[in-house]
């Protein structure tokens, strides 16, 4: 091989080589955006996972700047189908109402129209309402099983920071008692003077949304029905419809014999009248 044919030679290979050196480049750069996204990716998710705190929903509240009306607390518990005496049904509202911080010795009412026993408590600053109501259900085999639910009805006025403490208190109470199951609902309620415009109901929706990092999942800005219903990773709990995730859920009102406009901010959806 002469001196030319192997400078030619030399040039290939120098050519081979950096095609690999651009390939493996190519390969590391890919590599790296991946991991950067999945980092990215896996962050968010853990950032969701573990700083979950339903407080952001009373923070994102505040700042619509309405003035707070009350804030309210709704739980269903089902406890099932066994045997419970009149004294028993009793002791469990006693049970349950001292648990959230009532009185003891609660006073314990039969309702009328309802199969259900009642205890209630009213202040200045709050109500509670606590039932516990009896369902007939049939069975398979042609018989009927009494089945029972436990609600608590709390609504604390002029206040929402406290709302959620009672919330989790209710939950544990769930717990204790053996609830096969249980929901909770959580609902804020402020009011602006005036009849608020379209635009205006959009400025504030769309900073609330901001402020609790929601996506809105479906919404109805009709002029009598304004309601927005969407998803936040910052709150734990959620219900699916239509298989998208609901754990928020913003609405307007207008009372125009007091001329307000009232807002409802409810987790994960708003049940009540409005």
């Amino acid at each position: 091989m002469n001196r030319e044919e192997f400078i030619n030679e030399l040039k290939e290979h120098v050519k081979v080589v950096k095609r690999d050196i651009c390939k493996k480049k190519k390969i590391r750069t890919t590599i790296y955006v991946v991991c950067v996204l999945w980092i990215a990716v896996l962050s968010q998710h853990f950032v969701n996972r573990w700083y979950v705190d339903d407080s952001k929903l009373v923070d994102a509240f505040t700042k619509t700047n309405s003035v707070i009306i009350s804030s309210n607390l709704y739980m269903v518990a089902d406890i099932g189908s066994d045997y419970f005496s009149e004294e028993d049904e009793k002791n469990l509202l006693q049970f349950i109402s001292s648990e959230i911080g009532l009185v003891k010795d609660c006073k314990i009412t039969k309702e009328k129209d309802v199969n259900a026993i009642t205890t209630k408590n009213k202040s200045d600053q709050a109500e509670t309402i606590i039932k516990l109501l009896r369902n007939k259900e049939g069975k398979a085999d042609g018989t009927n099983q009494i089945r029972r639910y436990i609600t608590v009805d709390l609504t604390i006025y002029g206040d929402v920071d406290s709302i959620l403490s009672y919330k989790k208190r209710a939950e544990k109470i769930a717990l204790k008692i053996d609830s096969r199951e249980y929901e909770s609902q959580v609902t804020f309620t402020g009011t602006y003077n005036g009849k608020l415009d379209a635009a205006q109901k959009d400025k504030i929706t769309d900073q609330f949304m901001r402020n609790l990092q929601a996506n809105v999942v479906v919404q109805n800005k009709e002029e009598e029905l304004y309601t927005v219903y969407g998803y936040t990773g910052l709150i734990g709990d959620y219900i699916k419809s239509e298989g998208k995730k609901i754990n928020v859920n913003l609405a307007f009102t207008y009372d125009e014999e007091q001329n307000k406009t009232k807002l409802y901010v409810a987790t994960p959806i708003l049940n009540q009248d409005y």
